[in-house]
């Protein structure tokens, strides 16, 4: 903006102005001195509102865009502060606090979740581990999802290296085709 000002004074206004000078000094044509000074304070007049206009628009959108910026780095306390207008960018700025404000509920109420997810799993994993049976669960198409400690030593494996093994993957092919058998009754 101030770059496009500092162009147009050096290259409309101030020549505008030099011509006016001189026409004025020269004594010739009052009417073109009047006409070319207030044409020219009528063009400062309007750069100067356009400037003030685009930074009264452009300054709330830039603040919305960098506190989205912010927001996307994980930052969701973040808000917009808004005056009390109601004009577009007041009601884009209430907008953006609303869905920063659901976003943060949701994110909280995930993370909630996730902890519950991983106590549930150790309290499952400590009671898989704790009993002396060889513990093993398949999924509907006979691969393994998980096991415990006693199951994968009698398969000489780890038991986070079963999943998604099958028991062709241990067994011969009989006793394998035996087993998916017994999984589908």
């Amino acid at each position: 903006g101030r770059k496009i000002l500092f162009w147009f004074i050096v290259l409309i206004i101030i020549p505008f102005s030099v011509t006016t000078l001189t026409l004025f000094h020269q004594g010739r044509d009052r009417l073109a001195f009047w006409t070319f000074f207030i044409l020219s304070a009528g063009i400062i007049v309007m750069i100067a509102l356009a400037v003030l206009l685009a930074r009264r628009i452009a300054r709330p959108v830039l603040e919305i865009t960098e506190a989205a910026a912010r927001v996307a780095e994980g930052k969701l306390d973040e808000r917009i502060a808004i005056k009390d207008e109601d004009d577009e960018i007041s009601r884009l700025g209430h907008a953006f606090n609303y869905m920063v404000a659901k976003l943060e509920i949701s994110v909280n109420e995930l993370k909630k979740r996730e902890k519950e997810a991983r106590e549930s799993e150790l309290r499952y994993r400590t009671l898989l581990e704790s009993l002396p049976q060889k513990i093993f669960l398949k999924d509907i198409h006979s691969a393994y999802i998980a096991c415990n400690e006693q199951y994968a030593r009698d398969l000489k494996v780890r038991p986070e290296e079963i999943r998604g093994k099958t028991d062709y993957d241990f067994f011969p092919d009989d006793l394998a085709e035996k087993y998916r058998m017994d999984d589908q009754r």
